[in-house]
């Protein structure tokens, strides 16, 4: 599997583990296995069925030779002496039920690995999303120097994990245990922007320092830098800008990241900057979206005709603000502000 196909399955797999993800959702103690005996029971278990499942394939491997072999004689000393197989033959019915206990044992392997998998990933859920709706204030008058406690119990927590799984599992079922692992803990702290109550510039180092962390604990584990987490501590560090300079971060680089994040990032500024008022707000809700459908046109150039652009605007503007009618001029206008700006840039 490529690098890339496995950033694409580690990314759709951290969607599916956070698209239930609500303010209401917080994992109780009882909901983990904090008992790391337990889990390594588990991966004993895992091993042990994956051993048990590879020799009775082996042995259905040999009972399927010695049936299509037949028995040899040969003549020393001129007497004909019949020489017996080391295993009896048996019936394809006996074969295929022995073929079906390898591959029942195998899978129930696999069950356990994949368990160990995402009780993992259930850990970093329980310690991280308290991060956000339980101490939701970032806004310290004094700079912290040192990462939140829940990132602390987690790293403890993770480091407890990797001891105990790796006297246990193979080198490459220990791999897939920790795999991605960095891409979920990236996806959760940007998600915590939805329920942060507000932050200030100590609350942005705090939170760089909580990613940092986590991203030293994780290296230790994995031996590879844990790159996703940069992409997590750049979309913190983008809080120390306001939100024109984001825009026009956006305008110069590229959308980093998804339209949806960088509506919550707005959000955490408006909570957090009074000063942002709810119209102004919405003008750069606006204005992302307008930076959206140019960046589709510098990408592929105009596809439709101007006023099927402003159906679209309009349709945007109508999602975001839940109105029901539009202001067809502001709407032309703002198309051809954005027009102008691929005509500025082809």
């Amino acid at each position: 599997m490529s690098e890339e196909d496995l950033r694409a399955m580690n990314s759709k797999e951290s969607a599916i583990l956070t698209s239930n993800l609500s303010a209401e959702t917080l994992i109780c103690e009882q909901e983990i296995i904090t008992d790391v005996l337990q889990l390594r029971t588990l991966a004993n278990l895992c091993e042990s069925l994956e051993w048990f499942a590879g020799h009775i394939s082996s042995l259905a491997d040999q009972l399927g030779a010695a049936k299509q072999q037949k028995s040899q004689f040969v003549h020393p000393g001129g007497s004909m002496v019949k020489i017996q197989q080391p295993l009896p033959p048996v019936s394809e019915k006996t074969l295929k039920v022995v073929r079906s206990l390898a591959e029942d044992f195998q899978a129930e392997s696999e069950v356990c690995l994949i368990v160990l998998h995402l009780e993992v990933r259930v850990h970093c859920f329980f310690h991280l999303i308290p991060l956000a709706k339980q101490q939701s204030n970032y806004c310290n008058a004094i700079d912290d120097m040192d990462p939140d406690f829940n990132v602390i119990k987690l790293n403890k927590d993770l480091a407890n994990i990797e001891d105990t799984l790796q006297q246990s599992l193979h080198t490459k079922r220990f791999k897939y245990v920790f795999e991605g692992l960095g891409h979920l803990v990236s996806t959760i702290l940007i998600n915590c922007t939805l329920f942060l109550k507000r932050i200030n510039e100590n609350g942005i180092k705090k939170m760089c320092r909580n990613i940092f962390s986590v991203q030293q604990s994780l290296t230790n584990i994995t031996m590879s830098r844990e790159a996703d987490l940069d992409h997590a501590r750049q979309y913190y560090e983008l809080l120390y800008l306001t939100a024109d300079e984001i825009l026009s971060v956006v305008m110069t680089h590229g959308p980093k990241h998804s339209e949806l994040e960088y509506i919550h990032l707005f959000g955490l500024l408006a909570r957090s900057r009074p000063a942002l008022e709810a119209a102004e707000f919405h003008a750069k809700l606006g204005r992302l979206k307008d930076l959206e459908i140019l960046k589709a046109l510098v990408a592929r150039g105009p596809q439709f005709s101007e006023q099927e652009y402003a159906n679209l605007l309009g349709l945007a503007y109508r999602s975001e603000r839940g109105a029901s009618d539009i202001n067809l001029p502001q709407l032309c206008k703002r198309l051809e502000e954005i027009l102008s700006e691929y005509d500025s840039i082809v």
